[in-house]
């Protein structure tokens, strides 16, 4: 598990947070602009198990500035359109980058590089739990973001 600014570079994760005392993880696709997860246990071993037939889908972090990354993903770059909620989507360019730093409760806050004050979040407010990678209005808070590095 990959939760401190120390500890980050560039390479390939599992990307996801805590929701209501459970991991979540990002799967592949999305679905109303945000990312769809699937949850699952993380074992003293360091073993990830999913809790359904679903699968977190591995990410790759490429370097951008000393805490700014692109996230690619099997669809493309991660992005956002605007602030606010649903505004993810894929791009084929690398258009933006996100900038990690610290959570309060450890983890990682994700602010969208350019003109766009937006964040990426584990959704606290979700009410289903299939899609709880979001996009949020820069003010607005979320959970953490924590990264599983892929051995």
């Amino acid at each position: 598990m990959i939760d401190k600014l120390s500890e980050l570079k560039a390479g390939k994760y599992y990307i996801g947070g805590y929701h209501k005392g459970g991991l979540y993880l990002a799967t592949k696709g999305m679905t109303t602009g945000h990312c769809k997860t699937v949850g699952y246990t993380f074992t003293n071993e360091g073993d990830l198990n999913p809790t359904t037939e679903n699968q977190a889908v591995v990410v790759t972090l490429e370097k951008a500035t000393s805490n700014g990354y692109y996230i690619l993903f099997e669809d493309g770059y991660l992005s956002a359109t605007d602030a606010g909620a649903g505004k993810l989507v894929f791009t084929k360019e690398k258009k933006h980058y996100w900038i990690f730093s610290a959570h309060n409760d450890g983890g990682f806050v994700l602010r969208q590089s350019g003109d766009i004050d937006v964040q990426l979040i584990i959704s606290p407010k979700a009410k289903s739990d299939d899609a709880l990678l979001r996009s949020i209005n820069g003010e607005e808070e979320g959970n953490a973001i924590i990264l599983f590095r892929k051995n």
